[in-house]
């Protein structure tokens, strides 16, 4: 008979593909993962302000380093070169730990100069109320900027989406 026969819809599926559980559990998973990497940016857009604080004093601290008695610049022993502050220079390119932080401090000024260009004002101090002041609710947010709740959401999830795009993530 025709009771375990799947009928096509006019695209060419069959009907319990389009209609099926797993195509929940899909969506809800995807869900679940852009919610995760959203929390996850979120964290790292907090943590900017100490983040660009850390990178400045490493780098400080790198630059004020005491220099050895002057040499002549030559390589010694044909391992390190004796020029103090060519050493402070590689010593700054070389730190992974530098570059990283820089990479996403850029990501985050970048997304922040991208999504402030309509209504920086605004835009801008959403970002400072929400990530960094950290003391009004979505609601207090709203109302501070004359914006609805919706929008308060809607715009962190397209910056901290952008700045996700910066970074190279999967977004």
């Amino acid at each position: 008979g025709w009771a375990g026969v799947r009928r096509l819809s006019p695209a060419g599926s069959t009907n319990r593909q389009k209609r099926g559980w797993w195509g929940l559990k899909q969506r809800h998973a995807s869900r679940q993962y852009r919610n995760a990497v959203l929390n996850l940016l979120e964290q790292e857009v907090r943590q900017y302000p100490e983040t660009v604080r850390e990178v400045d004093e490493m780098r400080k601290d790198i630059i004020l380093q005491a220099s050895g008695p002057p040499l002549d610049g030559m390589p010694r022993n044909g391992k390190k070169v004796s020029d103090t502050t060519l050493q402070k220079v590689v010593q700054l390119y070389n730190s992974a730990e530098i570059r990283e932080m820089s990479r996403r401090v850029r990501a985050i000024e970048q997304a922040r100069d991208e999504f402030c260009a309509k209504d920086p004002l605004i835009r801008r101090r959403f970002i400072e109320l929400k990530f960094w002041d950290r003391r009004l609710t979505n609601e207090g947010i709203a109302q501070e900027l004359t914006l609805s709740e919706s929008t308060v959401r809607q715009w962190r999830r397209k910056f901290l989406t952008q700045v996700g795009v910066n970074l190279g993530w999967r977004m």
